[in-house]
């Protein structure tokens, strides 16, 4: 509940500062660009049965929009295609059936592809041009719709199938095949569906380099932090982050 208090609080400062600002600027500027970013991603597991299991890579691209609504003060509004891989693995060991053969199995990683829509809604702040360069700081939030799924599952292998070691994979467990209690077939030990509704604050820092004209070229870091649980498993909270090397044009 604390947290969407906060979001709520923090979209409302945002676009209130937009519309009292706009009566102060009567001189409206937009500039319109696109940006990539390549992204260092991972999970924070809060509280469950699993915990995070290193980093993966992941890449955002898509527009943006700055809109200048008093001197050094901007809206900028962006619509992006974000994709994430967040790994996780389960601290027990977790036993799993195969056609009337059972076995425990070990190190069960859970390697998460993510991809959402987010529309990020910040206020930047930026300095004034020094030799062709600014300087900029934003700050605010980047909901994001879930619009693409994929689960890999993996295990040390302990049954032998045909000959051969086998290991579960995305295809046998994308259900939660695998089972605290081996005597309760209903009982799962985690379950890997995800939530289609995730909220992050941004923060971000980088410069523009004037090219000519109204045309800079941008780059920095963010950090995009999520604080909604992204997981749809009764016993596990957990977020998933990422740390972003932003290249852009602004026109």
């Amino acid at each position: 509940m604390t947290n969407k208090k906060n979001c709520l609080l923090i979209l409302i400062f945002l676009f209130s500062i937009g519309l009292v600002a706009q009566d102060a600027a009567p001189a409206k500027k937009t500039q319109f660009g696109f940006r990539a970013s390549p992204n260092l991603t991972w999970s924070k597991i809060k509280s469950g049965p699993v915990e995070g299991d290193g980093t993966g890579l992941g890449f955002s691209y898509g527009l943006m929009a700055d809109y200048n609504f008093s001197q050094n003060y901007f809206l900028s509004f962006e619509a992006l295609v974000t994709s994430m891989r967040n790994k996780i693995v389960s601290k027990d060991s977790l036993y799993q059936g195969d056609q009337g053969v059972g076995a425990y199995y070990t190190n069960v990683k859970q390697d998460y592809k993510l991809q959402y829509l987010q529309i990020p809604v910040s206020l930047k702040m930026k300095t004034n041009y020094i030799n062709g360069m600014r300087y900029y700081f934003q700050a605010g939030l980047a909901p994001g719709f879930l619009i693409s799924r994929n689960v890999t599952t993996s295990a040390s292998p302990a049954l032998r199938k045909e000959g051969e070691w086998y290991s579960p994979n995305a295809s046998d467990n994308d259900k939660g095949d695998f089972q605290e209690d081996p005597s309760n077939p209903e009982s799962q030990a985690f379950t890997n569906n995800v939530g289609l509704f995730r909220v992050p604050l941004i923060i971000g820092a980088g410069f523009e380099y004037k090219l000519s004209g109204n045309t800079a070229l941008t780059a920095g870091l963010r950090w995009d932090n999520g604080f909604t649980d992204i997981y749809r498993d009764k016993n596990t909270v957990g977020i998933n982050n990422y740390l972003g090397l932003s290249v852009g044009i602004l026109f």
